[in-house]
């Protein structure tokens, strides 16, 4: 049996296995729960940082939502749409036209598949776009609802989200303070956008976590058509072309369009509504190759350009396009080749005897028919080929010509270009041939004679002025038998229009010769800042003030006669030869341009060689106040424009503006009808001794006229005044040797009834070959005052009794019918007659008795020689008056 003491060891080491064995398996579970609370603690720290991450990128939804309602409220688009995987999510990226991208897709999803987007949306209400939660106003603290998107486009709050125990919480304030909303439901997987619909070819749908859709509008660039094969044009020089072009894509309201060229083209655009309309060009009058484009821009920096290219249209006729058919008539076959569709149009004044039956779309010929001829004198049509997408423009003419019995006209067209020239034509007609008379405007810019050839046969000389205009002209001339009963044939003349691409500048032509040492000077002065061209390669640049004996010259590097081309660009004050070293190097003005002239004084004084004024197209001679001698004694002046001063309203002087052209023939019609403020036309055709009339509305718009004095003396080829002259001019005061010495045998009724005020007709119609006076001749002009030598060395036949009855206040009749000395009949003998009186209470009062009754009349303190050499008057007249 074992001892006491050896149970108490046996206890004591069987407490002390137990004990160790309980410390052991107390360690073993201590470790293995710090193990598994160690894993939880790392799981949820985990768990938490990518709630947090998901939050935020719920929260830059919103951004992007904001982002999205922005740019529609501003009228934005996307440029593009791209796919992109973001947090292991297929979606795409927005770009919108500003540069800014959102991101956006189907949802986000949670670990179980679900998404929670707390109902956060947009709504737009009165063109403002607000916050909503829900379905309901997210709200400010001071009641208002929260702003997304205003309607000026101004951004407003974007609210922060974020999950606290399980619930959504909002912030508006930026953080500041949280208001718990809604509980969370997605198992982490957050959201905005629910949808995406890329499909459609206007815009992006966009579908929002509470159902609603927004639509984005995309980019749709915008496209220029043109009605043209591969943007090319054939076109013809001088021809005008409407080209239909339409517009696709998205066209705003404000869409710039613009249109140019290389230079060579003119083009502008004729808009018919914002998509459609056309562009019409213009090619240069001789045809070169080019090119024109078309420019549209959305203002948003997207811009979309469209070129055509021209080349010319070609028809040939493989000969001369002259068809002779006999009288019979019958069909008439034409054939050409050609690189355009073409189609005939058949002159009115032919359409009833010559008729288009054929196409020429797929035969490459015309086919006409043409009536017999019944008269025996042949008979010339003009047929106008014209490109079919063009029919108003003339590509070529084609000429018939059907025989008759006994006329013939060698060339019934003629195209002339816009320099002019002389032409002969051939005719031949058994009963002679006479030319209907030209109508006023083609006689400006067109002469004709006609002259006898021999054997029936004429001769038509035609001289064609310089067309300086922008437009062409166009004259028939219609030819008849001797008698004039029967029409033979007609002349169509057709001159080209004047083209100047540097329509601004002042362009002259000089001719460098010897007798010059091939110098040319050209009149500028007063401040002058300016290019000049020479036309030979060299230009110089002028800045500074002109006068004295500063003149702008240039010797040519030439050994032998020679024309060039000057042109001047820029401004000049003044034109004026006044001094000038040399003046007769300048042989033509081919354009006025536009420089800022101020005056004309002595512009080209003595120019010997000028034949020809153009007409001022683009306003040069607007503020000129003063043409004084501008084109005296330029002796070869032959033409001038009617248009030369249609500009000219500010001009007061036209003082002696063409004195002593005595090459001068003809005034046009209308010259200064635009002249308002012109006063003073004193010797403007001084000695102009072929001019041969006058227009009837030459003064016709200058009111305030008031001096003529010595216009037209010297012009001896002029035999009448038309009546209505001075009809407009209420001013007129002086008249002072206005008509002396020109050829005008009788002075028209009323010509000087609407002039009240003149006071002065001292030599008016001085060496006239006068032979009947009216006695109603100054029967308004009250105020005269002076008739010093009126009718000096005229060939009255009688005086009228009642001649100055209403000229009470004249002082001076020295010298008024001095030499007066033809008063004979037709049978060579003497007329005797009784001299002026005015019956006074019943009594003759003569001019020599006026002093006798000063109630009635001023009496004259001048009376010299008033009745000089005459000896043909009953009544006795005192000493001093002869």
């Amino acid at each position: 049996m074992p001892h006491n003491s050896d149970k108490h060891y046996i206890q004591n080491t069987v407490f002390l296995h137990i004990r160790r064995i309980t410390l052991c398996l107390a360690a073993f579970f201590m470790v293995v729960s710090c193990f598994i609370v160690n894993q939880e603690v790392e799981y949820m720290r985990q768990s938490v940082s990518e709630l947090q991450e998901k939050v935020a990128a719920f929260n830059e939804e919103l951004t992007y939502l904001q982002t999205c309602v922005e740019e529609i409220q501003s009228s934005g688009y996307a440029v593009s749409v791209t796919p992109v995987t973001q947090d292991g999510q297929e979606m795409m990226s927005i770009t919108f036209k500003d540069g800014r991208t959102v991101v956006v897709g189907s949802g986000r999803h949670g670990i179980d598949g679900t998404t929670d987007g707390c109902l956060m949306s947009v709504k737009e209400e009165d063109g403002v776009w607000y916050w909503t939660i829900a379905g309901k106003w997210v709200m400010l603290p001071d009641g208002s609802r929260a702003i997304a998107v205003g309607k000026d486009g101004h951004v407003g709050i974007t609210p922060l989200m974020r999950i606290v125990d399980g619930w959504w919480e909002v912030s508006i304030d930026d953080g500041e303070t949280w208001e718990r909303i809604i509980e969370s439901k997605g198992k982490d997987g957050f959201t905005v956008f629910v949808g995406l619909d890329n499909t459609h070819e206007e815009y992006i749908e966009l579908t929002l976590y509470d159902g609603q859709v927004l639509r984005i509008p995309r980019l749709i660039p915008v496209e220029i058509n043109l009605n043209l094969h591969n943007d090319k044009c054939l076109i013809s020089g001088g021809e005008t072309l409407s080209v239909p072009y339409d517009l696709t894509g998205i066209v705003p309201d404000d869409m710039f369009l613009t249109a140019g060229s290389d230079g060579k083209y003119k083009v502008f655009i004729k808009q018919e509504n914002r998509t459609k309309g056309k562009l019409v060009v213009t090619a240069p009058d001789e045809y070169a190759d080019g090119y024109i484009f078309m420019m549209a821009d959305d203002r948003d920096g997207n811009s979309f350009v469209k070129v055509v290219e021209f080349a010319q249209r070609k028809i040939d006729w493989f000969g001369d396009p002259t068809y002779n058919i006999g009288a019979a008539g019958g069909r008439l076959d034409i054939p050409f080749q050609a690189n355009f569709e073409c189609e005939l149009a058949i002159l009115e004044s032919n359409a009833e005897w010559i008729s288009n039956i054929g196409s020429a779309t797929s035969a490459n010929k015309f086919t006409l028919s043409v009536k017999p001829n019944r008269s025996d004198k042949i008979r010339v049509g003009l047929v106008n080929v014209c490109p079919a997408d063009n029919p108003d423009f003339t590509v070529a003419m084609l000429t018939i010509v059907q025989a008759g019995g006994g006329s013939m006209i060698d060339r019934p067209s003629i195209e002339v270009d816009s320099d002019g020239g002389e032409f002969r034509v051939k005719l031949f007609s058994a009963d002679g041939i006479s030319l209907m008379p030209l109508d006023d405007d083609v006689a400006l810019w067109l002469e004709t004679s006609l002259s006898y050839a021999g054997e029936d046969g004429w001769y038509l000389d035609i001289i064609v002025h310089k067309n300086r205009q922008y437009e062409g002209r166009t004259a028939e001339l219609v030819l008849y038998n001797s008698m004039g009963t029967e029409k033979l044939g007609t002349i169509s003349i057709y001159q080209k229009p004047w083209s100047a691409e540097r329509k601004n500048d002042f362009i002259l032509t000089a001719r460098a010769n010897m007798a010059d040492d091939f110098t040319i000077y050209i009149p500028l002065r007063g401040n002058v800042d300016c290019l000049v061209d020479w036309g030979d390669g060299t230009s110089d640049r002028i800045a500074r003030w002109l006068d004295g004996d500063d003149w702008i010259y240039h010797r040519y590097d030439t050994e032998s006669p020679r024309d060039y081309t000057i042109s001047v660009s820029g401004s000049v004050e003044r034109l004026d030869s006044n001094g000038i070293p040399l003046n007769y190097g300048i042989t033509s003005i081919e354009q006025w341009g536009r420089l800022g002239l101020r005056r004309m004084d002595y512009a080209f004084y003595d120019y010997s060689k000028l034949s020809f004024l153009p007409p001022d197209l683009e306003g040069s001679f607007k503020e000129v106040e003063s043409f004084h001698e501008a084109f005296a004694n330029c002796s070869s002046l032959t033409d001038v424009s009617p248009d030369l001063f249609s500009e000219s309203r500010m001009a007061t002087s036209f003082y002696g503006v063409f004195r002593g052209c005595a090459g001068l023939t003809k005034i046009p019609t209308g010259l200064f009808e635009k002249c308002k403020s012109a006063m003073d036309f004193s010797q403007a055709f001084f000695n102009c001794s072929n001019l041969r009339a006058i227009p009837k509305n030459l003064f016709s718009g200058c009111e305030r006229l008031y001096s003529v004095n010595y216009t037209f003396y010297g012009c001896s080829s002029i035999k009448n005044i038309p009546g209505e002259l001075f009809s407009s001019c209420p001013e007129l005061l002086y008249l002072s040797y206005a008509f002396a010495y020109t050829g005008v045998e009788f002075v028209p009724e009323g010509l000087f009834r609407a002039n009240t005020k003149i006071t002065d007709f001292s030599g008016c119609f001085s060496g006239c070959p006068l032979k009947d006076i009216l006695g109603n001749m100054f029967e308004t002009n009250k105020e005269v005052v002076t008739f010093s030598r009126c009718f000096q060395n005229c060939k009255l036949k009688t005086i009228p009794a009642n001649l100055f009855d209403n000229n009470r206040k004249v002082t001076n009749f020295s010298n008024t019918f001095r030499n007066n000395y033809q008063y004979m009949a037709d049978d060579n003998t003497v007329i005797a007659s009784e001299s002026p009186y005015t019956i006074i209470n019943g009594k003759k009062v003569h001019l020599y008795e006026r002093k006798d009754y000063p109630d009635y009349f001023v009496f004259p303190s001048n009376y010299t020689r008033c009745f000089h050499s005459q000896q043909c008057f009953i009544d006795t007249i005192p000493e001093e008056w002869l």
